[in-house]
């Protein structure tokens, strides 16, 4: 196999994962740009979820292609050179590649990091049948937070329990 393909999948592999994290980046920029210019707390039409995703996955296949021919263009300089590509720098990257996507997906569902209190109170929210959209937080002298859910039939916050910090 020629050395430009074995550099490709090199510089690939850990690459996916560096553009899923700038994918995730671009498309919560987008997002926080879209609250603090155009919508902010109001109600959001349907197409901007679509639209912000669309970025996101745009945003990832850029990022893939670029470090892809990045690899490639390293690839063909280690093929003019004659030098060989050794198994060991395949196995790091994929081992690598593993550790660091291992630890995304465990902070993504609150296993290495704590979820957020608000977050917390907004899934305690849906699980008592209110919506996640209207929460409140208020500080108790426990050091913890009641947690507040909006009832749509009486327009006042009801308290659905504590949430600690």
């Amino acid at each position: 196999m020629k050395q430009r393909y074995i550099y490709t999948i090199i510089f690939g592999i850990p690459g996916m994962v560096l553009s899923f994290i700038a994918a995730e980046i671009v498309a919560g920029l987008v997002q926080g740009l879209l609250f603090l210019y155009m919508y902010g707390d109001g109600t959001w039409p349907e197409w901007t979820g679509i639209a912000i995703s669309a970025i996101g996955i745009g945003a990832f296949v850029f990022c893939v292609a670029m470090i892809g021919m990045m690899g490639m263009s390293y690839g063909k300089k280690m093929e003019s050179k004659n030098v060989p590509v050794q198994i060991k720098y395949i196995l790091i990257s994929l081992i690598l590649c593993a550790l660091l996507g291992g630890f995304i997906f465990t902070s993504n569902r609150g296993y290495v990091f704590k979820k957020p209190s608000y977050r917390r109170c907004q899934e305690m929210c849906v699980q008592h049948g209110y919506g996640a959209q209207s929460t409140s937080l208020e500080f108790l002298d426990s050091g913890a937070y009641m947690c507040s859910c909006m009832n749509k039939q009486t327009k006042k916050f009801d308290d659905v329990g504590t949430v600690d910090q």
